[in-house]
């Protein structure tokens, strides 16, 4: 994944256009646009965020990084909540 992209993540967080953590994602799923998970996500995690039906984009980012991008620690699996910012990935 591009820097471009890691910075657009944050823009989104400020925006309040995304969901944090495979709970949260769970939980509101009905408003989740686009998946993007990190590479090192257990095969469990993975089979249950596939099972939601919601697009996925698979990043070369770890947990960590994708944690970074967002101002948390580690972070499995961003939802994003909007059309215009999830455009921005696919």
């Amino acid at each position: 994944m591009e820097t471009d992209k890691i910075g657009v993540i944050g823009l989104a967080r400020k925006a309040g256009k995304v969901i944090l953590g495979y709970d949260m994602v769970y939980r509101n799923r009905r408003k989740c646009l686009l998946l993007l998970i990190a590479s090192d996500i257990s095969p469990r995690t993975r089979k249950n965020i596939e099972k939601l039906g919601i697009r996925i984009l698979n990043t070369d980012l770890m947990k960590i990084d994708l944690g970074k991008a967002v101002g948390a620690e580690k972070v499995a699996v961003i939802g994003i909540t909007d059309e215009n910012f999830a455009k921005m990935f696919i």
